[in-house]
């Protein structure tokens, strides 16, 4: 029985040993080796960087990229009310602008012809509506303050050497509506200069609504001319004056082949007529 019983000891040591052994010395196989993993995952090319620093990257590429170029020429409508963004965009239509223009005036807006002169200096602007723009200043004329008729006689000063002739026309008609030296010199000029085949006509209806009367002579060497609409225009001028010595030329017009000038040869005759 003792002999048994040390034997029995001796196993149990033995296991117990074992045991220790496998404790300290056997892996668990649930718990990968956290350096062998990061070593193969880097061997790999896998390594997944932290969401933040994707976005920190795009935050540097953002700052460090170029700014978009501005044309100083192009109004910012991203600040402005949709009807001034409106007015102020040359791809919205002439007519709908238009309105807008005069919808703006009737409510009072304070801005108008701050807008209208910058849509008048836009090089992207057509020569239409940049000529209803000087025609929206001369009607803001009418009701403004001294400081901003200042800002609109200036600009209409500019305009009168505007690069499209519909601009020009409407800013000598709006300096002379107003009563400017500058409209009736120009008026003037114009009706002398040969070359200003294209506003002549305008010249003389302004120096007749002037009552330049001192101008006849001046007038009546376009009662021929090869100019329809300048001829009508000096026919109409000098008949409204009550100018005797132009009747042959008003009956050489209602003689005329063209409609518009038979009419104002007729029309010239019938005022001469009615003033005896």
């Amino acid at each position: 029985m003792k002999k048994t019983g040390i034997l029995i000891g001796i196993i149990t040591i033995v296991i117990s040993a074992s045991a220790v052994y496998l404790l300290f010395n056997t892996k668990n196989e649930t718990e990968p080796d956290i350096s062998t993993s990061l070593n193969e995952i880097s061997a790999k090319g896998e390594t997944k960087k932290p969401e933040n620093d994707n976005l920190a990257t795009s935050v540097k590429e953002h700052k460090s990229s170029p700014a978009p170029e501005v044309n100083p020429n192009i109004p910012d409508l991203q600040d402005k009310p949709e009807p001034v963004r409106t007015l102020l965009d040359p791809q919205k239509d002439d007519t709908k602008r238009n309105e807008v223009a005069n919808s703006l005036r009737d409510s009072g807006y304070k801005g108008l012809t701050d807008d209208l002169i910058t849509v008048l200096e836009n090089p992207n602007e057509k020569a239409r509506f940049r000529s209803f723009c000087v025609q929206h200043l001369y009607n803001n004329y009418k009701q403004a303050g001294d400081k901003e008729r200042r800002k609109i006689k200036n600009a209409l000063y500019k305009a009168l050497k505007d690069r499209h002739v519909k601009v020009r026309r409407e800013a000598l008609l709006a300096l002379v509506r107003i009563g400017d030296p500058k409209g009736k010199e120009t008026a003037v000029a114009w009706l002398k200069d040969r070359d200003k085949d294209n506003v002549r006509d305008l010249a003389i209806r302004c120096v007749h609504k002037l009552d330049l009367k001192q101008y006849i002579l001046t007038i009546r060497q376009y009662l021929y001319d090869k100019n329809e609409v300048t001829r009508i225009a000096a026919i109409v001028a000098l008949s409204q004056w009550g100018d005797k010595q132009s009747k042959p030329a008003f009956k050489k017009a209602a003689e005329s082949q063209s409609v518009r000038l038979q009419r104002a040869g007729k029309a010239a005759l019938k005022r001469l007529e009615n003033a005896g």
